[in-house]
């Protein structure tokens, strides 16, 4: 038991303690007033030292969960150091923060080691807190004594004693011993997470202090919702150039377009014919295409290559998102407008919007037509031996709107300069169906290579036209434009003959997309505000039918009209197509054909489509919303180092506030390391203590600490006892 006697300020206090009939006292000098006042504000101070490592640490949590933007620089502020992307200093400027950053990031990681180490004094408070909670009611294990010491070295973990230390010597079943033994259990186990929680510590707080450099989108402006690509139909918008009308494009008339877009094919030709003579002359360069122009911006084509598709997908920007963007660049160059080139170390300025690839396919030689109805006909051309793998192969195709209303044909001549009998005819058909299949073995007797006849009623043209029977499956079958050309005094192959059956035609398969159009709004490092597609990886499933007057539109034609034999882009047509007529090598039919194709990425660019302002977007129909990504400084969860830092900090938090908790509750006087190795050997053993006690059991005895307290006169004793309890034992008195 305990007794305090009444007793003036200064007198000797004396403590007897009896546990399991071993009795200690303890005596003490009284302290002072001024002493005691000393004691509660040291035990204040360091309440409080404890408490204010939640303010840094809740402060990170903020900023990390709010995904806080510092700004271009972590080391220098204020208009000094302010940084636009448009200042032709700015690479100067961006060396200068560099250095600034560096030192900042130092100082921030000392600031994180700080954190730790003012942690880990928290945790090993508590540790000793519930240690001597623990020892002044119902005894501690020896083994578990040196935890505040151990707890931070990984390496504790692994320590048997740790774990086995809570078990009784000897079980006697009671619901006190049980209970007293889940206490040490849960003592155990609270020491070991904190010592993970220590050791995690100080990376947790490096990954949560120091602010990374990230792309950040910033909030999206509102638009339309995406309605449908006006492909399948003839131009009909005003959208498609500047200066065309509604009234000309419904007579088929698209020399409207030629104000803008004739000097575009015209430069693309010149410049890809430019770009082969590279090639050619140059191995191992390649053939890299042109730069065109559309508002305050400029763009090139893209590629894409699928090992289930034969060749390349070229895919065309669409120039409607085009000068959508360019309207929104625009606006960031105003006094008033979007900040997004301030304060930040690059920016990119997206817009999404629909894109069409193309397969494209040509070559030369011999065509057949089979007239079944008025207005349905087998159009078949064979395929000259240089065409690579389509050697041997024969195209057909079906023409005609008997077959289907999709089926649609223009028409339209390229002016030769040089020549005295006339120009180049150019015939545009857009099919349903498309097969190849090898001429030798011919499904049908009627559409051999040569033949001219009528179609054989025993012909099943529906199943030779089924897609499953395409004898070169890897290319579409489905959704074809053919362009055939010919001229009026047509070359045989290798040969001087005329021969008027001969043609050079290509066969184009288009399908759409949606796609992320990016630009860099630095004019330092994209002096060219080039845009770029990206998303365009794979193919896509939406095959778009293309009506042929978009032909017309790209070569600034009308229907039935002539293209001027001076203009650029005829003059590279007529000397591409003469070439591969007179013959068809593999050089001149790649010649030809990418000839071809910057003229169908002309058209297929001009493709307008439509929108609607009140249609809710979903996976087809995406919302057109312009938005910026800006390069700056900031906090956030975006790694799983981050996340992992975020719940190292708040069980740390935990921490904090179970050390307020218990040390409130405990308001015991914490003793150095030295006052309790002094006061276990001050113990005196009479040999009972470790009486029939194994050596590998030692560690499982306990022992109460009487480590002094208040008496009745509210002066505390300065003695500490250890005293071992034996099995079953209760403590009478003491603390």
């Amino acid at each position: 038991m305990s007794a305090f006697s009444d007793h003036k300020s200064g007198d000797a206090i004396e403590t007897t303690t009896e546990v399991g009939g071993l009795k200690s006292q303890s005596r003490g000098r009284g302290r002072s007033r001024s002493q005691r006042q000393k004691a509660w504000l040291r035990r204040i101070f360091f309440q409080a030292l404890g408490v204010a490592w939640l303010v840094p640490a809740i402060t990170l949590l903020v900023l990390n969960f709010k995904h806080f933007i510092v700004g271009a620089s972590i080391g220098c502020h204020g208009e000094r150091c302010s940084l636009n992307l448009a200042q032709p200093d700015y690479f100067a400027k961006t060396q200068r923060l560099d250095r600034l950053d560096h030192n900042a990031l130092g100082t921030l990681q000392i600031a994180s080691k700080v954190m730790e180490v003012w942690f880990v004094m928290v945790a090993a408070s508590v540790v000793y807190d519930l240690a001597i909670l623990l020892a002044r009611h119902g005894g501690l294990p020896a083994g578990l004594f040196t935890a505040e010491a151990e707890f931070g070295d990984i390496r504790f973990l692994f320590n048997p004693e740790l774990w086995t230390s809570p078990m009784p010597i000897q079980k006697t079943g009671t619901k006190k011993e049980r209970t007293g033994t889940a206490r040490l259990y849960g003592f155990s186990i609270l020491v070991a997470i904190l010592c993970v929680v220590v050791n995690l510590m100080g990376p947790a707080t490096a990954v949560l202090i120091l602010p990374t450099l990230q792309w950040i989108d910033r909030p999206a402006q509102p638009g339309p919702t995406f309605d449908r690509l006006a492909a399948d139909a003839a131009p009909s918008s005003e959208n498609i150039a500047f200066g065309c009308n509604a009234s000309t494009l419904a007579q088929r008339d698209y020399s409207c377009t030629a104000n803008l877009y004739a000097p575009t094919l015209d430069s693309w030709l010149a410049s890809q014919a430019a770009s082969e003579k590279q090639h050619s002359e140059n191995q191992p360069s390649g053939v890299i295409p042109s730069i065109s122009q559309e508002g305050s911006v400029s763009f090139t084509f893209n590629g894409t290559r699928n090992a289930s598709v034969e060749g390349t997908v070229f895919w065309a920007p669409n120039r409607q998102t085009l000068r959508e963007l360019s309207d929104d660049y625009l606006k960031t160059l105003q006094p008033d407008g979007d900040s997004a080139l301030n304060n930040t170390l690059g920016a990119l300025l997206h817009r999404p919007g629909p894109t069409i690839g193309l397969q494209i396919f040509c070559s030369t030689g011999n065509v057949s037509t089979i007239t079944l109805a008025d207005d349905k006909q087998i159009r078949c051309y064979t395929v000259d031996s240089p065409a690579s793998s389509l050697a041997g192969y024969s195209e057909c195709i079906r023409v005609g709107q008997g077959w289907s209303q999709a089926n649609t044909h223009s028409q339209f001549s390229i002016g030769d300069s040089a020549s005295t009998v006339g120009n180049a005819s150019v015939n545009i058909y857009s099919t349903d169906r498309r097969n190849l299949f090898n001429s030798t073995v011919p499904l049908c007797s009627t559409i051999l290579p040569t033949s001219q006849g009528q179609a054989d009623g025993q012909c099943d043209w529906d199943k030779i036209f089924s897609s499953n029977l395409s004898r070169h499956p890897q290319l579409p079958t489905q959704g074809v434009m053919t362009l055939e050309f010919s001229t009026p005094d047509t070359p045989n192959n290798s040969s001087s003959d005329p021969n008027p059956n001969r043609r050079a035609f290509c066969g184009l398969a288009a399908q759409s997309k949606f796609s992320l159009y990016a630009m860099d709004m630095s004019p330092n490092t994209n002096y060219l505000n080039i845009v770029q597609q990206t998303d365009l990886n794979g193919f896509s499933n939406h095959t778009v039918t293309v009506h042929p007057d978009w032909i017309l539109a790209g070569w600034s034609v009308r229907e039935n009209g002539t293209v001027e034999g001076t203009r650029g882009a005829a003059e590279e047509m007529i000397s591409s197509l003469k070439a591969a007529l007179t013959n068809s090598s593999l050089p001149n039919l790649n010649h030809f054909t990418r000839t071809n194709l910057w003229v169908a990425l002309q058209s297929m660019s001009m493709v307008n489509y439509a929108s609607s302002p009140s249609s809710a977007p979903d996976a087809t129909h995406p919302a057109l919303r312009s938005y910026a990504t800006i390069h700056v400084w900031a906090y956030g969860l975006e790694s799983r180092t981050s996340l992992m830092g975020v719940t190292v900090v708040i069980l740390g938090c935990l921490c904090v506030l179970l050390r307020t908790t218990v040390g409130l509750a405990t308001r015991t006087k914490r003793r150095s390391g030295v006052e309790l190795l002094l006061a276990a050997l001050e113990h005196q053993d009479a040999g009972s203590t470790f009486a029939g006690v194994k050596d590998s059991h030692r560690h499982k005895l306990r022992f109460v600490i009487d480590p002094g307290r208040r008496g009745g006169g509210g002066v505390e004793s300065q003695g500490i006892k250890f005293m071992p309890v034996s099995s079953g034992a209760v403590v009478v008195g003491g603390c």
